[in-house]
């Protein structure tokens, strides 16, 4: 009996020993598992930071490549629109020069006009005055006749050659405005509040309307 119970507690024994040699491999196997598990996750987790580290570079890169595309592009337009602008302002210059010359041909037919006029309304009145010395004003009026029209002449060659002098002078002025455009607005282009006013007004003075050359003669009504 007491072989039996001695056996048997060895038996116990032994299934305790390998009960508790299982648990230590299971034990360790899992200690191992979880090792493995967080190795694996720290991996995982540095594969991500690389990954997402790399797409954010290329992304950086990519948006630093547009940016550079797009401010390349627009350095371009500007270029482009500057020398268009330069373009219409030359043209526009040019229509000024045209006009400038027109009214300073004009103003120089206009002060010959007049000093013919002038000189013939001289001879007039020497012709008019000896001739009507003895003569009653009655009878002499008519001799004035002519130098009335030729004051009339002097008169309104005279308006003609100020109007076509000024003229000249305000497309002369408007042709050295539009010249000097670009460069006067490139020297304001730090001061962008004095630049736009400037903008303002000069556009005023090179689009407005001449009234001079439009105006009717009061002699011509």
């Amino acid at each position: 009996m007491a072989k039996k119970l001695q056996a048997k507690i060895e038996q116990l024994s032994n299934d305790k020993a390998t009960l508790e040699q299982q648990v230590f491999v299971l034990k360790t196997q899992n200690e191992q598992s979880e090792v493995l598990h967080k190795t694996a996750i720290e991996q995982a987790n540095l594969d991500t930071e690389l990954a997402i580290k790399e797409l954010t570079q290329k992304n950086e890169k990519d948006l630093s490549d547009r940016d550079t595309a797009i401010e390349d592009l627009e350095n371009d337009n500007k270029q482009k629109q500057d020398q268009i602008d330069k373009r219409e302002l030359k043209k526009l210059a040019e229509a000024y020069s045209e006009q400038e010359e027109i009214f300073k041909k004009e103003s120089k037919t206009w002060l010959i006009s007049l000093i013919v006029a002038g000189i013939l309304l001289l001879i007039s009145a020497i012709v008019s005055i000896k001739v009507t010395h003895n003569e009653s004003w009655i009878e002499s009026i008519k001799y004035y006749v002519i130098d009335f029209i030729l004051i009339s002449a002097v008169w309104f060659c005279g308006v003609q050659y100020s109007n076509t002098t000024k003229l000249r002078y305000d497309y002369s002025n408007r042709k050295t405005l539009a010249q000097s455009f670009s460069d006067i607005i490139n020297n304001l282009s730090e001061n962008t509040a004095i630049r736009d006013k400037f903008i303002e007004k000069t556009t005023d003075v090179l689009c407005a309307p001449n009234s001079l050359a439009d105006r009717e003669s009061v002699l011509s009504k």
